[in-house]
């Protein structure tokens, strides 16, 4: 019995650096295995170099496993198009309670909130709990945990759009 395959639900901007990470990190590995080699004379210097090496290589191998897994179980969602509620991959604008600026988010999946989505905010979170088949005008109260305090938090939406992801440009 093959194990059940993982499934890792992710925009396709989030694949996309997936996959420029993990050319860079394929990069890495190369360049830290060609030192592992060059770092393996006789003196305790080189010794020490070598294990160092030795430690690099199986880091970067581990880093380019959990990178692999994710872009094969990678599952593709289209941006939402629809704005008549909130949905995964919407734009939303909203204004906390007793703040006078108003704050837009996008939801989104773990995966986009990894790679560096700007203004992303997990569906999975409380606040993206609470938002999910909110319409415009709703007001959103939710529960925080901030240390051992716990805190309700009061939202109302304003503005519900389409979906569009910027990546934070360090991470492009």
């Amino acid at each position: 019995m093959s194990p059940e395959r993982l499934s890792f639900p992710m925009s396709q901007q989030a694949f996309n650096a997936l996959e420029n990470r993990k050319a860079v990190v394929e990069s890495e590995s190369n360049d830290a295995h060609k030192n592992l080699g060059e770092a393996g004379d006789d003196d305790w210097h080189g010794e020490f170099a070598f294990e160092h090496f030795q430690r690099e290589t199986s880091m970067y191998r581990a880093r380019l496993a959990d990178l692999r897994a994710l872009l094969q179980g990678a599952e593709i969602i289209p941006m939402r198009q629809e704005t008549e509620d909130v949905g995964l991959y919407n734009d939303v604008t909203i204004l906390f309670d007793g703040e006078s600026e108003p704050e837009s988010y996008t939801l989104t999946e773990q995966a986009d909130i990894f790679v560096g989505i700007r203004s992303a905010v997990s569906v999975k979170s409380p606040l993206g709990l609470n938002l999910l088949g909110k319409q415009k005008g709703d007001t959103v109260v939710f529960d925080v945990e901030q240390g051992n305090q716990k805190f309700q938090q009061k939202v109302q939406i304003l503005d519900i759009r389409p979906g569009s992801l910027d990546l934070i440009e360090s991470n492009q």
